[in-house]
């Protein structure tokens, strides 16, 4: 599906992806053969190595368009070239999966280099079975893959009931580094102020930021409704106002180990994707 933006249709491509469906209007067989329209052109605007997945697409300004073609390394571009050139340099072109899309809110600076990132989410489960849905709490340091999500021991868990109505319960791994909800199958939550932290020196112009889909979320062996006592399941069609701090009203009882307790985590991932966000507004 694809969707205008003052005229322009916008392509991503990159390698080794199954072809997604093709835009309106326009013959599956010609999908991955798109000529620009009258009076535009092709712009080759450089590599990403943002991975690309059927079902992805891109944002420009809130205007969402699907990807056409898949090909090696390389974002094309059909529109009249100045504005385009304009656009792609103010570093405001986003990439969705089907699980994730984010948009950047604010930077929080706090004691160097130490700053917290706030986005607005919507996490879709688009499978027909549930699944945890976990984003990090801080991003990895540059150039580096750690702190990694769901490793070592765990020293706290904290959930917070976003909302009673539709249910969203939000549960926080404080030493394993992540934050997760689950959600059916077919289902979509939008979640306004999601922080993550990040320990970088200077803050780049984008981020990927990264979700795992999980079957089954244990510490020590045992599923987190088990440790916490309460319905994990959330419900999709909510949208609502993430924690704010462990101070939040929203809060539930926290789960503490015992100094015998088997405190590894256990993540079953079946899904690992990828939102590139700009960190501009």
């Amino acid at each position: 599906m694809a969707f205008g933006l003052h005229g322009l249709l916008l392509l991503w491509s990159i390698g080794g992806c199954a072809d997604p469906p093709a835009p309106p209007g326009v013959p599956v067989a010609q999908a991955l053969d798109v000529p620009p329209p009258p009076g535009q052109t092709s712009l080759d605007v450089g590599p990403t190595d943002t991975p690309c997945e059927p079902g992805a697409w891109i944002d420009i300004e809130g205007v969402k368009t699907s990807i056409v073609d898949c090909r090696e390394g390389l974002i094309t571009v059909y529109a009249d070239e100045a504005p385009a050139r304009e656009w792609l340099a103010s570093g405001r072109v986003s990439l969705a999966s089907p699980w994730l899309s984010a948009v950047f809110q604010n930077q929080r600076r706090l004691k160097p280099p130490l700053s917290t990132f706030t986005f607005d989410v919507e996490l879709r489960n688009p499978s027909s079975e549930s699944r945890w849905l976990i984003l990090p709490e801080t991003f990895p340091y540059k150039g580096r893959s750690d702190p990694a999500v769901g490793k070592g021991d765990e020293c706290e868990l904290q959930p917070y009931l976003l909302s009673k109505e539709p249910r969203v319960l939000w549960v926080r791994g404080i030493c394993t580094n992540f934050q997760a909800v689950r959600l059916p199958g077919d289902a979509l939550l939008k979640v306004r102020g999601v922080k993550i932290e990040a320990w970088w020196e200077d803050t780049p112009p984008a981020v990927d930021l990264e979700l795992r889909a999980a079957k089954g979320l244990k510490i020590g062996g045992v599923e987190l409704a088990e440790l916490l006592g309460v319905d994990v399941e959330s419900s999709g069609g909510a949208e609502v106002d993430g924690y704010t701090d462990a101070g939040d009203p929203r809060v539930l009882s926290m789960w503490h180990p015992t100094p015998e307790s088997n405190r590894a985590v256990a993540v079953d991932v079946d899904q690992t994707t990828r939102a590139r966000v700009p960190l501009v507004k």
